[in-house]
């Protein structure tokens, strides 16, 4: 038993000796995904460990010799554990005791055969930052001197692992039998009861046109709930109230063919992201995993359904897009240079609208995206997966003479500097992001988690239009009712209706008889399954608006006066809310517009953005504004 650093509480020291090497990433959808150091000739897990001179490591002072040292394999995550050459047997760490100032950096591992062995290897398992220090090497060391229980593994006796799969080896999160078993279920997934289950809930939220599958395991009960988004609305069908022993192997089997995961076994106290790639009936699947470890009910597992195949060239109109936005999004795309944002909450359909956006440019022109991940692949664009920082992409791409991008959605800090970068490059940029509104879009990028300086999101050409938009459950065209028939005498709550009729004459003035509302009992275009919660609905109207900034608005932007912009942004209005024309109109205006033609229940509008009543209270305060400034605002 050796001790490495037992008492030196002073951080480690850089040896003297060149850092490891950077690698290429590998492509997300090649295997194996372990990073192998660039090397002539490449070295692959596959090949015969290097020797040296007559097969045995040569060392100098109990150290392999610094000119004849591999440069290090990376692993990222448990699957490029799994990929290696030699397969993992356990953690060395009380045969090699690591200070604890050490030890969730560096941990020396066993691969290949059980301690004793002749197949035995022994490795050390670090981070990038500990791979250069001392402490590194003297461990190596001392797992070289140990000729009679194991060998020093010559492919790469260090090896740089991520923080998190580091992690997990530390605290024995993964094991010798955690990733057989992870192995035997990835081979051969359709031998697997639970993948067959798990197979059936996507099937069933396909068919439903689901959009998201929440798994719920509630803790300490015997049954569990799987929930649905469909249309928009959350919905927890009776069938699959299952037990909760089936729902925990449900999530275990689909966690065992994830990708880019950091265990080999779904643990529920550890939050992380994942993807699952599905067949379903001939259709190639992608769930995006995101786990969360609740408290109560208990944890859950939300699974966005992305279906992987290649898009037609969708059309802005077929979207719900009106010409006055077609009008202004052509405007933006015929323009070179600066971004174009897209912006809305989640589930708000921004993917299909950036794809359509890519797929009407010119075949003229190269277009490429770099996305975390690819969700919908585009004609005429070449796509691309990234999984860590974009910078690192970023330098590849700056070189690839593109005339359009699409930005995966903005974030972080990371994404952000890549969206400055791109932008003031001149190139176009096509990006979305989260936030409740388009003119929001600009607090949202000038916070902290995003860090883009307002006064370049200021400066002109830099953005040349944001876009806001949302989805709204729509009435079934065969069975929508008269809004007048909630002001029936002995209708419930109709005088209630009657006010509600009012404010919609006094705040835009439409004709009430023209509303429809959905009709709570359905009919046979409708009714098509047991979920009573969309009995009158038929898919989903999008609404949008689209903001594009001007000399005076880039003024506001730069100076955060967000109540200014607004106010300028509604003063471009020139038509009145039965009309077409969306200039200067907010998605919920626009959904206005909607009701009028019959197209969107009211009641359904008011839960997506802000009740009618509170919409009447907003207008006195700005009335009230106008009185006391004398006019909107000062130019």
């Amino acid at each position: 038993m050796f001790g490495i650093g037992k008492t030196n509480d002073a951080p480690p020291k850089a040896a003297n000796r060149a850092a490891p090497t950077r690698v290429a990433r590998v492509a997300p959808s090649l295997s194996p995904k372990v990073r192998d150091a660039p090397m002539e000739p490449a070295r692959r897990h596959t090949s015969e460990p290097a020797t040296f001179g007559n097969g045995t490591p040569e060392l100098h002072g109990g150290q392999l010799s610094p000119a004849k040292q591999a440069a290090p394999i990376r692993l990222e995550s448990v699957d490029d554990l799994i990929e290696l050459r030699l397969g993992f047997e356990q953690k060395l760490d009380k045969e090699v005791i690591v200070g604890p100032h050490l030890v969730y950096q560096i941990c020396p591992i066993l691969l290949g055969g059980a301690v004793g062995t002749s197949a035995a290897q022994a490795a050390v398992l670090c981070t990038e930052a500990a791979s250069v220090t001392d402490e590194a090497i003297a461990i190596r060391d001392a797992l070289a001197k140990q000729t009679g229980r194991w060998a020093l593994w010559k492919d790469s006796p260090i090896i740089i692992a991520s923080e998190m799969l580091l992690l997990s080896v530390v605290r024995g999160q993964v094991t010798k039998e955690k990733i057989g078993k992870r192995r035997t279920i990835r081979a051969n997934p359709n031998d697997n009861g639970a993948f067959g289950g798990l197979k059936e809930v996507v099937k069933w939220g396909l068919d439903q046109k689901a959009s998201d599958i929440t798994f719920t395991m509630h803790d300490g009960r015997a049954m569990s709930q799987i929930s649905f988004v469909i249309n928009g609305l959350n919905i927890s069908p009776e069938r699959f109230r299952i037990p909760t022993g089936t729902l925990n192997s449900m999530l275990n089997t689909a966690y065992m063919i994830a990708e880019g995961v950091k265990l080999p076994t779904y643990d529920p106290t550890v939050e992380q992201d994942a993807r699952v790639n599905l067949n379903i009936d001939g259709q190639d699947i992608l769930l995006r995993w995101a786990s969360m470890a609740s408290q109560y009910p208990g944890p859950t597992v939300t699974t966005r359904i992305v279906k992987m195949s290649q898009v037609e060239r969708l059309k802005l109109e077929d979207l719900g897009y009106l010409p006055s936005h077609i009008a202004a999004l052509n405007r933006a795309t015929n323009a070179e240079g600066g971004a174009v944002i897209l912006v809305g909450v989640v589930n708000s359909g921004k993917t299909h609208t950036i794809a359509a956006m890519m797929g009407g440019l010119p075949d003229t022109h190269k277009k490429m995206s770099l996305e975390s991940p690819v969700e919908l692949l585009i004609p005429g664009v070449i796509q691309k997966t990234v999984t860590g920082d974009y910078i690192e992409e970023l330098k590849i791409m700056k070189r690839s003479a593109m005339h359009d991008i699409l930005l995966g959605e903005i974030r972080d800090t990371s994404d952000g500097r890549a969206f400055s970068d791109l932008c003031a490059m001149g190139v176009n940029v096509y990006t979305t992001t989260h936030a409740p509104d388009a003119l929001g879009a600009y607090d949202k990028l000038t916070q902290d988690t995003v860090n883009v300086s307002r006064d370049f999101l200021a400066t002109p050409r830099m953005v040349k239009v944001v876009v806001g938009q949302a989805l709204l459950p729509s009435n079934c065209t065969h069975c929508r009712m008269d809004f007048s028939t909630l002001l029936r005498d002995g209708s419930p709550n109709a005088s209630d209706y009657l006010g509600y009729a009012k404010r919609l004459e006094r705040l835009y003035e439409i004709d009430v008889d023209a509303i429809k509302i959905q009709n709570p009992e359905g009919c046979v275009e409708c009714k098509k399954s047991e979920l009573q919660e969309l009995y009158g609905l038929a898919g989903r109207k999008m609404v949008a608006e689209v903001f594009e900034p001007d000399e005076f608005a880039l003024t506001l932007i730069k100076s955060a006066d967000v109540v200014g912009l607004k106010r300028y942004f509604s003063e471009q209005r020139v038509s009145d809310y039965s009309s077409p024309d969306m200039v200067g109109k907010t998605s919920m205006e626009c959904a206005v517009y909607w009701i009028t033609q019959g197209v969107l229940d009211p009641r359904r509008v008011e839960p997506r953005f802000h009740s009618f009543e509170r919409e009447e209270m907003l207008r006195k305060s700005r009335e009230r504004l106008v009185k006391a400034t004398g006019r909107l605002h000062a130019i």
